[in-house]
C-alpha cells in the first residue's frame, strides 16, 4: 500500500499513516520504520516527517490485536526522509570555512561530515593560494 504521513510524535516515536487511495489512516510505531542507515546516535529513534510519502503493508498491531497498523514502512523510493536529515553544511562568508550544524557533531564524527569537513578545508587552502597568487601579481605592479 501507499501512504502519507499525517503527524508523528518523535518523542513517543508513533504516529498515523493514511492510505492514499482508501483514505484510512493506520497507526504506526517507530520499531515498524525501516531506515537504510542506523541512527547517527544511539538511542535516537527512526521519524517520519509530516507528510512523507511511504510504502507499507497492513497487519494485526502486536500490542493490541484487535486493531490495524502499519507494518515495514519504507520510503516511496526505497529510503526514508530520515536517512537524509542528520546533518546539513551551512556556508558563512567566503573568509570562513564551512561549519557543520549537527548535534553532537564533534563527539560522534561521521565519515559524511569529515568528507565536508575535509572538502571545507581543501576549498580554503584553494582561496589562501589564489589569494596569494593575486598579492604576488600585484606586489610586483607596484615595486
Amino acid at each position: 500500500m501507499t501512504g502519507q504521513a499525517l503527524r508523528w510524535r518523535a518523542r513517543a516515536g508513533t504516529g498515523v499513516i493514511r492510505d492514499i487511495h482508501s483514505q484510512e489512516t493506520y497507526f504506526c510505531h517507530h520499531t515498524q520504520l525501516c531506515p537504510k542507515h542506523a541512527p547517527l546516535v544511539e538511542g535516537w529513534k527512526p521519524v517520519l516527517h509530516t507528510g512523507e510519502y511511504v510504502t507499507f503493508c497492513v497487519g494485526r498491531n502486536p500490542t493490541q490485536p484487535e486493531k490495524l497498523c502499519a507494518l515495514d514502512v519504507q520510503g516511496i523510493a526505497g529510503t526514508l526522509l530520515c536517512d537524509f536529515a542528520a546533518w546539513k553544511p551551512i556556508m558563512y562568508r567566503r573568509s570562513e570555512r564551512v561549519k557543520i550544524s549537527r548535534i553532537f557533531a564533534d563527539e560522534h564524527p561521521t565519515p559524511q561530515v569529515q568528507e565536508v569537513q575535509e572538502q571545507a578545508e581543501a576549498e580554503a587552502d584553494d582561496d589562501d593560494d589564489t589569494a596569494a597568487a593575486v598579492e604576488g601579481v600585484s606586489g610586483g605592479e607596484s615595486d
